[in-house]
């Protein structure tokens, strides 16, 4: 590795509020395999729709993953957990995993948040359970406030 190469900043984006856990256990799972594998500086940032989110507890992950037999625990240094959304200025990769109702939302305060941002460098993924929800937030990211 070069040594003038700096680890990505990943954003994975989960519901707060949900009646079933998975966007939260799909985001968890998927950043934890990132930061397992070294080459990024994960944080999991929990999107509410509604203002006023407590911060999260902070947990240690333990993932199995792909290919493997025992669970491993994450580096802290590489997995952060938080509820500010505006961190998402900060990464160069985005990872929306929020609930299908959540993502008019969601996509709209990243529209906000990542027009401000000086470079327009920024990846957005979708990787979400539900019909349509990638062209739905695609929508809401071509609207430039």
């Amino acid at each position: 590795m070069p040594t003038h190469w700096r680890k990505p900043r990943v954003a994975l984006v989960h519901s707060a509020t949900t009646s079933s856990e998975a966007s939260t256990n799909l985001a968890h799972y998927f950043g934890g395999c990132l930061a397992l594998a070294g080459y990024s500086d994960v944080k999991l940032i929990r999107f509410d729709a509604k203002p006023g989110a407590r911060p999260p507890e902070k947990k240690a992950l333990m993932i199995i993953p792909p290919g493997e037999k025992a669970p491993n625990v994450p580096n802290a240094r590489d997995l952060f957990f938080t509820a500010a959304l505006d961190e998402v200025k900060d990464c160069q990769v985005v990872v929306v995993c929020v609930d299908a109702p959540d993502t008019a939302a969601c996509g709209k305060q990243l529209a906000k948040l990542l027009s401000a941002k000086r470079d327009d460098r920024t990846g957005v993924f979708c990787l979400q359970h539900g019909c349509k929800t990638f062209a739905e937030l695609k929508g809401h990211l071509g609207e430039a406030p």
